[in-house]
């Protein structure tokens, strides 16, 4: 399957290509060019995966302009899962945004923090976005241990992992009981 995923921002692309594999992950130049290139891609599966801010996935313009159906699949204070009804398009909102959200798991389910690896503080953990991932040694380690750590514990990047591959092997047939029983 070529590049199905769409997200926002380099860290994004990051994370997620070592979660996924990078062959399946497209950067867009921010949130509203990652929702214009799923809806685009309307006669092909696709999924966004975008962080939250002040409008809710659903109620977000170039949705809405769209006149389409969106409905919710999961809906938790880690994520949410939604699609347009009756396509083959799909987008996961991480609650908060990347970072926060990020900074939240780690202190909620593994017991460490973003300071653990080196950040002083959430600002400087955002400001990542401005550079080369790859090359920030603190956050290649925290990704690292996330990835190394995900699967030993109940988590939000463990549930996410697994809708995201279970989207994946199915992606025209997407089973919402299967997705909920996740969660």
């Amino acid at each position: 399957m070529s590049k199905f995923i769409s997200v926002e921002c380099f860290a994004d692309k990051y994370f997620f290509s070592k979660l996924m594999g990078s062959e399946y992950i497209n950067k867009q130049a921010n949130k509203p060019k990652a929702i214009a290139n799923i809806l685009r891609n309307s006669h092909k599966f696709e999924v966004g995966i975008i962080d939250e801010d002040k409008v809710k996935l659903k109620d977000n313009k170039q949705i809405k302009n769209q006149k389409v159906e969106f409905e919710w699949i999961i809906q938790n204070d880690y994520f949410e899962v939604g699609r347009i009804k009756d396509k083959n398009q799909v987008f996961i909102q991480l609650i908060p945004e990347f970072e926060p959200w990020i900074s939240k798991i780690l202190e909620n389910y593994f017991n460490t923090n973003i300071q653990d690896f080196g950040f002083a503080n959430l600002k400087d953990f955002n400001s990542i976005k401005g550079i080369n991932q790859d090359k920030d040694k603190r956050f290649v380690s925290l990704v690292k241990f996330i990835l190394e750590n995900y699967n030993t514990t109940d988590n939000p990047v463990r549930k996410l992992k697994q809708i995201l591959d279970e989207i994946q092997t199915n992606p025209y047939n997407i089973d919402k009981q299967k997705i909920t029983d996740f969660i």
